[in-house]
């Protein structure tokens, strides 16, 4: 197995990430991450959720993986242009869209903020103040959005947890006490519709793929907020998600409510130490990733790139900063 095999699987995809986004200059799409909107002209609306990978490549140049003889101010740059590109596809009520215009997305308005909040704390030592500025405001109409709005046409538990992640973040870095409250509020609706058996309500049951990116984002806000006791919560998730990694590597499948197949690994890698059955779960998974026998990067389309993109890295900067997990166990 290789020594990372989530890096190994970032430097297979890197080249076609980097291929999605707009790196002319002159063009009013610069940085633009959705090719169907900025290069093929097929929607008149551009998908915000691919502008949150800057959140996995500042997190490569922030461990030292990234592969590619880059100087700093070149990718400082490409960052920028990323961030500038969201703050030029948010509408006036501060939100972002996915599937159709106008649509105002409470899932991907969350994701985006998150993932730039993230590439802002990961960056901060090296960059301007203004430019620090310039991200946080493009931010702030998002994180204003999240506050004021709500998703009510289901309970999509890995929706609300991205929220809560990016309502978190806000707070930590401004203070702000409605980001806060809504924060509070959207992870009480969370916890409150836990199963007793340990699964985050995904539409009307549970979904182990989708629980693996929920768990991704509880287990970010856990990091950053242990006065929020989610360790138990999240120790409940885990004990349910690891019946679900099948002898043969893949995990998940057509018992979920959502019928996914995908595996996010960061949320699981970072409770290793806490929890034994993620340390089980992520030691098991990497093998089956090392060897192509679940979903990973390689198989995911490119609308859902970004997020298991931005998961890789962080799970493939844990493995290189700690010992890595025991030994594959039966699970």
């Amino acid at each position: 197995m290789p020594a990372n095999p989530y890096l190994d699987e970032i430097q297979r995809n890197l080249p076609r990430l980097l291929s999605l986004f707009d790196c002319d200059c002159t063009s009013g799409s610069f940085g633009m991450g959705d090719r169907y909107h900025w290069a093929w002209g097929l929607i008149d609306f551009g998908n915000g959720t691919f502008q949150g990978a800057a959140h996995g490549l500042a997190r490569l140049w922030t461990s030292g993986l990234w592969p590619y003889p880059t100087s700093p101010n070149a990718f400082l740059t490409r960052i920028d242009a990323m961030v500038q590109a969201a703050s030029r596809l948010t509408r006036r009520d501060g939100s972002l869209e996915e599937a159709f215009p106008h649509e105002g997305s409470y899932c991907v308005t969350a994701l985006v903020a998150f993932d730039l909040l993230c590439a802002l704390d990961l960056l901060d030592h090296a960059i301007t103040a203004e430019r620090r500025e310039q991200w946080q405001t493009t931010v702030r109409p998002m994180i204003g959005y999240l506050i004021k709005a709500d998703e009510t046409h289901a309970l999509i538990s890995n929706h609300l947890a991205t929220a809560v992640a990016a309502l978190a973040c806000w707070h930590r870095l401004t203070g702000e006490p409605d980001a806060e409250r809504k924060a509070r509020k959207l992870l009480s609706r969370i916890l409150e519709n836990q199963s007793g058996e340990g699964w985050f309500r995904e539409y009307q049951g549970a979904d182990p793929g989708y629980q693996s990116l929920c768990t991704y984002y509880l287990a970010d806000v856990h990091r950053t907020r242990p006065d929020w006791d989610l360790l138990e919560p999240l120790r409940q998730s885990i004990r349910f998600l690891h019946h679900f990694a099948h002898p043969d590597g893949s995990f998940g499948g057509l018992y979920g409510s959502r019928c996914t197949r995908f595996y996010y690994p960061a949320g699981i890698l970072a409770l290793a130490e806490d929890i034994p059955e993620a340390n089980a779960l992520a030691s098991f998974m990497e093998t089956a990733i090392a060897e192509q026998r679940t979903v990973t990067l390689s198989a995911m389309d490119e609308p859902n790139l970004i997020p298991m993109f931005n998961a890789y890295a962080w799970a493939a900067a844990q493995h290189q900063q700690q010992e890595p997990p025991t030994s594959p166990q039966p699970i």
